[in-house]
């Protein structure tokens, strides 16, 4: 069944190349609420941005990407103002049933715990750990609205950069976010912090197109699977996330 479905995809991804190749590139537009190194960055530069254009040129479009709040992105691909949201896991299109899943990971998120250097760390090895402890997470970040339980108390921040901003006021005594962008944005904000262990989840993350672009998902299947066998999308990893620190929170 694997083989037949890959064959399939793979025949897609030729007859996109193809049209694209006598037709001007269909371009579609991508949302997320990413910062760097995944998204975000002022160049296109981020990991997912590279890794989502490539796929997408390869299976004959072109991408205009833009970072817009997370509870907007996913509204907005719903509703079919955007065509894409670049990042999400698994799971959305029940709640938003315009969304379809192109169904080959794009990476795994670890969503995880971040505290002061200068406090004592503890362990986060379920939502419960949170339970003693004033913590902070992003609004519209559904993976913390669902699991985040009983604390001592929640706040709730608008954006990423103002996340840290709140650790650093003391506001919280730990922070959850995606790692890498987790510690890009603790560096950004001047904070030397402490990554708990282990990670609160893992999960794998997808494309979400709006039901009208369901039949781009075999080609993106295709174009992805591609770039994994080909090396590209190791390359553009290491180019972009394995150079940056994943255990030293410390700069």
């Amino acid at each position: 069944m694997m083989c037949a479905w890959r064959l399939l995809a793979g025949l897609a991804l030729l007859l996109y190349l193809n049209n694209g190749l006598a037709e001007t590139l269909a371009r579609l537009t991508a949302v997320h609420a990413l910062i760097p190194p995944l998204a975000g960055t002022a160049d296109g530069s981020g990991f997912l941005e590279r890794v989502v254009r490539e796929a997408f040129r390869r299976a004959g479009m072109a991408l205009d990407i833009q970072a817009i709040p997370a509870e907007r992105a996913l509204i907005n691909v719903n509703t079919g103002v955007d065509d894409l949201d670049l990042s999400r896991a698994s799971g959305f299109e029940q709640q938003y049933p315009n969304l379809v899943r192109v169904p080959e990971k794009t990476m795994d998120f670890e969503f995880v715990a971040f505290v002061p250097a200068s406090s004592t760390p503890f362990p986060t090895d379920h939502w419960n750990s949170l339970r003693d402890h004033t913590v902070a997470y992003v609004t519209g970040w559904k993976i913390f609205e669902r699991n985040v339980g009983q604390t001592r108390e929640t706040v709730r921040a608008p954006s990423i950069p103002s996340l840290f901003e709140i650790l650093k006021q003391n506001r919280a005594e730990a922070v959850l976010l995606e790692r890498w962008q987790g510690l890009h944005a603790a560096r950004d904000a001047g904070v030397k912090v402490h990554v708990l262990e282990p990670p609160l989840a893992r999960a794998e993350m997808f494309i979400y197109l709006n039901k009208r672009h369901s039949e781009r998902i075999p080609a993106l299947v295709a174009a992805l699977q591609q770039m994994k066998a080909d090396g590209s999308y190791q390359r553009i990893m290491r180019e972009t996330l394995t150079a940056t620190p994943r255990e030293k929170a410390d700069r």
